[in-house]
């Protein structure tokens, strides 16, 4: 029983009722500190606690009681009140220091003046050292003027955070973040209907710090409005060192953002769709990179980008994986990496055993060392699904059939099978499979069994109003595939333009069914420094025909594209501009059907060999340079309607025809424009 000031009224409450209160622990509002009152709430044993109201505090609460519940009274609010003192960086209001608990209904976590919470996080689950805690569930917060971040997940499997409202999440000067959501090093985290307004950085964080994997990933519906700073982002995901993140992102709107949608470093299969990113930002930042989505691998679907400088910029990362076999000694991480038979070399970036067991289906604890019964061999447990082990090596070779044994947990299982897996970035040239691999440090040998590289892929979209190029291609760190298709709208310069630098190289780019208004510029351009190079090219339905200014069709430079696959294009129809240069005597192949080649190169008089006429072939050229005569040269015995047999047809500049071939080994001129008819004699 408490007896209150006047004397004669008093009041009482039980403790052991369900759920107990801030308020019957002495935390009251208007304005006074509840500091305690809300530690004693958050940190004591009981398994249901309701935070009934308004209260002012110093935070740093800890929640250390597994399996608790944490309920909000509607309109409920911690405010940080001002500090004695300085606080200590990443300063939680709520810290959540144990298993399977839950923070839900609604709560206001607010950081008032940021006098002395600079630092300061609305809501931290894990640590990124130490036990991994598992499924937290936070649900319904408000989060406003904090410093770092609004939400936090280090290192913990399977959270779900939900319905989180940011606002003003501003990193002081030399801060880290600034972000709503920020998730790093956590197992198959679940982020949803996430709100986030006027933050220094990004809406969602995905990332991984050199902990543990960060996998199975789910993002859905992200509003991200008017964010301050370079970078910021609707989604950020970077997951540097992190292997095979899986899952999806979609759903996502931001407004005022210099990148809609940022993946950097993810070498994943995350799909991204349903994106729509508005911007107002054209003259950009002080590096001028405002991007509607940048992505480096995995597939984007069904996006709408409108008033930015790029609509999508597009880094392949072509990482090749490996899974090896005949292994003779250990790799080395950063070591060179190179083939026998190919000659491709690469740095080795990231390794670990794929273990599929039998036994216990009770699970590790991610993070402890597992050691192989009969091998000795030893390494940290950074995944699991299904009966799969994703172990990185510390020491010697797992092996089929022995015992792998948790050293925390104890847990014992045998191994089925036990799969070395590498990966490495940097090489210009393709790792086949069935080549012997040797590490140019340790001296390690294996056997390519399988390689393995994310392509990426650009479904449906639409663009609209970007002040530079509507697509650009560019930081292409090895070999890799993309496709472009159905992506409609319109830019004030180039189309689609690839920045490939020495040693860059994609294996295969497909376009197809793309439609691009207003271009100023060129439609498909390449900007590409000497030894970068296209292996295959593949461009059909290509549309530009509305252009602006002197937009003039595609650019695609002589020893850039081995291979040129042409479709029906009605946009690649320039004269001063078309799709391949033959600068050089050249040997077209039934590859370069459809294709329109010119010679804007300087030199004189050059011959392009035909591909043998089949039927179905149709090829180009057009004679752009001033002193440069093509000559264009039937296959064996093939002949080109009008001239003798074998006899070769002449364009001088200026002129230009169509070949095709209705049947085998003959050529038909079907267009021309310009020409005079001249074979040679």
């Amino acid at each position: 029983m408490i007896t209150l000031s006047d004397g004669m009224t008093k009041t009482g409450y039980t403790l052991a009722s369900i759920p107990v209160t801030a308020s019957m622990l002495g935390a009251r509002g208007g304005g006074a500190n509840a500091t305690a009152a809300i530690s004693a709430l958050l940190a004591g044993s009981y398994p249901h606690v309701l935070i009934d109201g308004s209260y002012q505090t110093d935070g740093n609460h800890t929640i250390s009681t597994a399996k608790k519940r944490v309920e909000c009274l509607g309109g409920s609010a911690l405010i940080l009140r001002a500090p004695v003192g300085t606080v200590t960086g990443h300063h939680p209001v709520i810290d959540i220091a144990a298993d399977d608990v839950l923070i839900d209904g609604d709560l206001t976590i607010d950081g008032g003046s940021h006098a002395g919470y600079q630092a300061s996080i609305g809501i931290r689950v894990g640590l990124s050292t130490g036990r991994r805690r598992k499924r937290p569930t936070i649900r319904g917060v408000k989060v406003r003027n904090l410093g770092l971040a609004g939400v936090m997940a280090l290192c913990v499997d399977s959270p779900t955070i939900e319905d989180i409202d940011g606002y003003n999440i501003v990193t002081p000067t030399g801060g880290e973040f600034g972000d709503t959501v920020y998730v790093a090093g956590v197992r198959k985290p679940i982020v949803r209907n996430i709100r986030s307004a006027k933050c220094k950085r990004d809406g969602v964080v995905l990332t991984y710090t050199g902990n543990l994997n960060t996998t199975d990933v789910l993002v859905d519906g992200v509003f991200a409005d008017a964010h301050l700073d370079n970078p910021s982002a609707g989604v950020w995901v970077e997951m540097t060192g992190a292997r095979d993140p899986r899952g999806i992102i979609t759903n996502v709107v931001a407004n005022d953002c210099l990148v809609g949608v940022a993946a950097t470093d993810a070498n994943s299969e995350i799909v991204i769709s349903n994106v729509k990113a508005i911007g107002n930002r054209l003259s950009g930042s002080s590096a001028g990179n405002v991007f509607g989505v940048q992505i480096q691998s995995g597939r984007l679907d069904n996006w709408y980008i409108d008033r930015y400088n790029t609509a999508l910029q597009l880094e392949p990362n072509g990482e090749f994986q490996f899974a090896l076999s005949s292994q003779v000694g250990s790799f080395a991480t950063g070591e060179t990496v190179s083939g026998g038979t190919s000659g491709s070399a690469g740095t080795l970036r990231f390794q670990h055993f794929e273990i599929v067991i039998t036994g216990s289906t009770v699970d590790y604890e991610l993070g402890e060392t597992v050691t192989g019964g009969s091998s000795g061999a030893t390494g940290i447990l950074v995944d699991f699904f299904a009966n799969v082990l994703r172990v990185l090596p510390i020491s010697g070779t797992f092996q089929a059939g022995e015992t792998i044994t948790g050293g925390n947990s104890a847990i014992a299982k045998t191994a089925n099978s036990a799969t070395r897996r590498i990966y490495v970035r940097g090489s210009a040239g393709i790792f086949p499979a069935g080549e012997t691999i040797t590490g140019g440090t340790s001296g390690a040998t294996a056997v390519i069994a399988a390689p393995y590289q994310t392509p990426l892929a650009i479904g449906p979209g639409t663009l609209m109003n970007c002040s530079t190029d509507a697509v650009v291609v560019a930081n292409v760190v090895t070999p890799a595939s993309l496709s472009l298709s159905g992506i409609r709208g319109n830019t004030q310069s180039h189309g689609i333009r690839f920045n490939l630098s020495v040693g860059q190289r994609l294996r295969k780019a497909s376009l197809r069914d793309i439609a691009l208004k207003n271009s100023t510029s060129i439609g498909v351009a390449f900007r590409v420094t000497t030894g970068g190079a296209i292996d295959e090219m593949l461009v059909d339905g290509f549309d530009m025909t509305e252009w602006v200014g002197d937009g003039t069709g595609s650019s695609i430079t002589a020893g850039i594209v081995t291979r040129f696959i042409g479709g029906n294009n009605p946009g690649l129809q320039g004269t001063s501009s078309v799709p391949t240069n033959l600068t050089v005597n050249t040997t077209l192949s039934g590859l370069h059907n459809r294709a329109l080649c010119h010679n804007n190169g300087a030199g004189a008089t050059r011959t392009h060999a035909l591909p043998p006429a089949v039927p179905g072939l149709r090829i180009g050229f057009a004679g752009v340079h001033a002193t440069h005569v093509m000559n264009i040269e039937p296959n064996g015995t093939d002949t080109i309607k009008g001239g003798g047999a074998g006899k070769y047809l002449i364009l001088d500049p200026g002129e230009r025809v169509t070949l095709e071939a209705y049947a085998t080994g003959s050529w038909v001129v079907s267009a021309t424009v310009g020409w005079a008819g001249d074979f040679e004699l």
